[in-house]
């Protein structure tokens, strides 16, 4: 029994030591925003023909149906060519037996029903003859059953166009966004920092951090695969969060931030004065009154 409690002890002195490596190992690794999956300009031009491949595929899928659509919907025409169609509106029944029928200024005798149900106010065709009832000139008709399963087949290829229509153009979307990461590029301009974090005053003041990701702009703006990668080139004036863009003052200089596009590894830089802020003074104010 004592030895049972010295191999739990043992094991449950193993988790903990594995719990805690694993949180200062997941402590230091950096936080990026970005998706889930790391992208790479090579991964991104797999994922384009991936996705050229899925446009080819889903475009068959969509003219197939449409082609079976428009062919079903002839055919369905042709069914209907020629027949009269009673609304439960504006009909009456003037006989049971034989079956007459008045509707729209005119008196239909039906040939092959002997009651007329809710159910079957539909389609009729004409025979092209003509029959006297109580001296009413009546119309030959004969009810014809429609087939149920084609208008059925009708609606499902239609469905079936809406969601390939959707699918090929959210396909489409997705590979111009996947294009553009190849060439996109983030900029900063010094002057937009200045405005933002000293009221246009042309430094940043020693001591202080700012989110230089919040005056980034992107050359093409709905980015979804890259992101900004930031470097100092003085860490020891103003360093700089490689992932985040958060940057640190800590001396009087001048330091250039980098920024590099993950994917097209394009990058653009901006200069930034640092200094102490010791008195409130201007150096070029480009604020406007």
């Amino acid at each position: 029994m004592r030895k049972g409690k010295s191999i739990l002890k043992q094991i449950g002195i193993m988790l903990l030591a594995f719990m805690l490596s694993y949180t200062m190992i997941t402590a230091v690794m950096p936080v990026m925003s970005v998706e889930a999956k790391e992208w790479t300009k090579s991964s991104v031009k797999k994922e384009i023909t991936k996705t050229t491949n899925r446009i080819k595929n889903v475009k068959e899928k969509y003219f197939n149906a449409e082609k079976e659509y428009k062919a079903l919907k002839k055919e369905i025409q042709n069914d209907e060519r020629g027949l009269i169609s009673f609304g439960i509106a504006g009909a009456s029944v003037v006989s049971g037996n034989p079956l007459i029928v008045y509707y729209g200024n005119q008196y239909y005798y039906i040939r092959n029903q002997t009651t007329l149900l809710e159910r079957h106010w539909g389609s009729y065709r004409a025979t092209g003859e003509y029959s006297v009832y109580n001296g009413w000139s009546c119309i030959v008709l004969e009810y014809v059953e429609i087939d149920k399963a084609k208008y059925s087949r009708l609606n499902k290829l239609a469905a079936k166009i809406k969601k390939y229509d959707s699918k090929w153009q959210d396909l489409v979307d997705k590979r111009y966004d996947l294009k553009q990461a190849l060439k996109n590029q983030s900029f900063i301009e010094a002057e937009e920092v200045y405005n933002e974090y000293n009221d246009g005053r042309e430094y940043l003041p020693v001591g202080d951090e700012f989110d230089l990701s919040k005056c980034a702009y992107w050359s093409y703006a709905d980015e979804n695969y890259s992101y900004a990668i930031y470097t100092s080139s003085d860490d020891s004036i103003a360093s700089v969060d490689k992932y985040d863009g958060i940057l640190k003052t800590k001396c009087d200089g001048v330091v250039t931030i980098t920024m590099k596009n993950s994917v097209s590894g394009k990058k653009s830089n901006v200069k930034l004065v640092i200094k102490r802020d010791m008195d409130n003074t201007s150096v070029g104010d480009l604020s406007v009154e």
